[in-house]
């Protein structure tokens, strides 16, 4: 087996009196409810019994929401051209495309600038207000961009008179001034009850304030229907983005997927075609399938592709856009295999023992980098940051653990960067090229001081010890009912003590994966797959006793479905087999 060391974290069992005071609910989805933070009646309530109506929260209580409506509203009664600057992954496409819709029901003309990942980078840049001030816009709403973009806004108001409004969902690093529309939940000193929405749920909160307050604005005949056929959107942005699926997320997902399996969205349904999605299209489907191929347009080619498909109109366009992205979503993958593996040999021996990992070479895509960053993490379990040193400067993506803030830590870089925005786990950034070694240096010291030797080994969440026997559809039912799961709120991981490894084959390309099976001690026999485990396995032979940490896997072929366990790890068991 690997010599990685790798730590089980079973969550402790809740109390028999905490089962009882939710007598209504499957003893195990308590426990999975529990493990999740959802301890009170309400929290437990709101999550398996969504409620549209009940569960969305107010979106004036979003800081500046009122004045974005007000500045909207005086721009459809001038007659004013309004751009829309959008961001290049998925989030920002379905946040872009949701504000179309949206200046569509308003019936005011608009203009939409998608940045080129090479060329432009992340956010609003004077390119793009110089191309929207010659389109005579006199408005610009970004969305998932902006809060770090104060200069650019300042540059648009003083030297083109376009006002700007923000919708994002980033970190605020700087605080704007009242002079400046700024609607962000992290803002500080913001009153929004629920601070993780995606761009795309902070573009929704506007359209749902232009309905709650404004409806006479909206120019069609049923304007509730119209609100919620866009919800197809919000929850493709919502997975996508990796935002926590709990509270008003779960609620806005969960009607999300309902309307995504009923789209009527041209695009989606060639998408879906070209991708081979099953008829019920799941949180699992978007996070693999339909985010991968829409974000491989901002990565590889231009993101305009994937707007262009969720906004056409025949079936034809869709289907162009939708082989184009399929295309563009194979170069992608070549690519980013051939970045992780020659970024992996850059990494020395003496880097693996830091407590962060950088690595960099000319000309990297940066549609790769932070793919890539993130194989380094999982690889490694500590940060990682991908740079690429193009003519045009250096640039970075990062990926980290939940155990250390990226964006935090490349906040007390910026004088060595140029541009830099992000989450705690997912932050991008322009570095200063003759400050790079300082960078590096800056970096390596502040994850020197934050992360501790216990951080960085690979820890596995375990939800609850069950049996073999509990592999059953009984209990694949209850956990069904935790769905849809993402971040937050994953499949939930079980733990199976002593059973014996009665069957172990390497399968898939190049023999990656593992096939098992494995028998309790009464001869109940349940088959199984690791991905991406056969090197971590090499290890242990058939007839070993082992414990396993699994999910529960549907497999179906030919008409036929069986349950089955996922592998995510296994080890050697302490347990000794009782003698019959």
């Amino acid at each position: 087996m690997s010599t990685q060391k790798t730590e089980w974290k079973v969550l402790k069992k809740i109390p028999k009196k905490t089962i009882a005071r939710f007598g209504e609910y499957n003893p195990l989805v308590v426990q999975l409810a529990d493990n999740r933070g959802l301890k009170t009646q309400k929290d437990i309530d709101e999550f398996f019994n969504p409620d549209y109506k009940e569960d969305l929260h107010d979106p004036y209580l979003m800081t500046d929401m009122r004045r974005a409506v007000k500045r909207i509203l005086k721009a459809k009664k001038s007659g004013e051209e309004v751009g829309i600057c959008g961001d290049f992954d998925t989030d920002g496409v379905t946040a872009s495309t949701l504000l179309t819709e949206l200046l569509r029901g308003l019936k005011i003309s608009g203009k939409v600038y998608l940045p080129d990942r090479e060329k432009e980078g992340y956010g609003i840049n004077k390119n793009a207000i110089d191309w929207l001030f010659k389109k005579g816009v006199t408005l610009i709403i970004t969305c998932d961009c902006g809060v770090s973009n104060k200069k650019e806004i300042d540059y648009a108001k003083k030297e083109h008179g376009i006002d700007v409004i923000v919708l994002d969902h980033h970190h605020v690093p700087v605080n704007f001034s009242k002079e400046y529309i700024v609607v962000d939940p992290k803002r500080k000193g913001d009153t929004y009850p629920f601070k993780e929405l995606c761009a795309a749920g902070v573009v929704f909160k506007l359209i749902e304030a232009f309905y709650r307050y404004e409806k006479d604005s909206l120019c069609m005949k049923n304007k509730e229907a119209f609100v919620k056929w866009l919800l197809d959107l919000v929850a493709i942005g919502t997975v996508a983005d990796c935002v926590p699926l709990l509270h008003e997320n779960r609620t806005l997902t969960t009607y999300g997927l309902t309307v995504l399996n009923k789209t009527k969205r041209i695009g989606i349904k060639e998408l879906s075609s070209v991708a081979s999605l099953p008829k019920e299209v799941t949180s699992y489907h978007i996070g693999f399938l339909i985010a991968p191929r829409i974000n491989a347009a901002g990565r590889i080619d231009h993101a305009n592709v994937g707007y262009k498909l969720m906004v056409s109109k025949t079936a034809a366009d869709a289907r162009r856009y939708a082989e184009k992205l399929e295309a563009t979503n194979k170069e992608r993958q070549r690519l980013t295999e051939k970045v992780y593996k020659e970024a992996k040999a850059l990494i020395t021996k003496k880097q693996e023992k830091k407590k962060i990992i950088i690595v960099s070479k000319e000309n990297w895509p940066q549609g790769t980098l932070g793919i890539v960053a993130g194989k380094l993490t999982r690889d490694y379990f500590r940060p990682a940051i991908v740079v690429t040193k193009g003519k045009k400067g250096y640039a970075a993506s990062s990926r980290g653990p939940e155990c250390f803030s990226l964006v935090d830590a490349i906040s007390e870089c910026k004088e060595y960067l140029e541009t830099f925005g992000g989450h705690r786990q997912a932050a991008g950034m322009t570095i200063i090229p003759e400050k790079y070694e300082a960078f590096v240096k800056k970096m390596e010291q502040i994850a020197g001081k934050k992360i501790t030797a216990k951080m960085i080994v690979e820890n596995i969440e375990v939800d609850a010890k069950i049996t073999l026997a509990d592999v059953n559809w009984d209990t694949h039912d209850a956990v069904s009912k935790m769905e849809p799961f993402g971040e937050g709120n994953p499949a939930p991981a079980f733990l199976i003590e002593g059973v014996t490894l009665t069957s172990k084959k390497a399968v898939g390309k190049e023999g990656k994966h593992v096939k098992i099976a494995v028998d309790d001690e009464n001869g109940l026999r349940k088959q199984g797959i690791g991905f991406s485990l056969t090197e971590k396995l090499s290890d242990v032979k058939i007839g070993d006793m082992v414990d396993i940490v699994c999910r529960l896997s549907v497999n179906e072929w030919n008409g036929k479905r069986e349950l089955e366990v996922m592998l995510l790890d296994l080890k050697i068991s302490s347990k000794k087999r009782k003698r019959k």
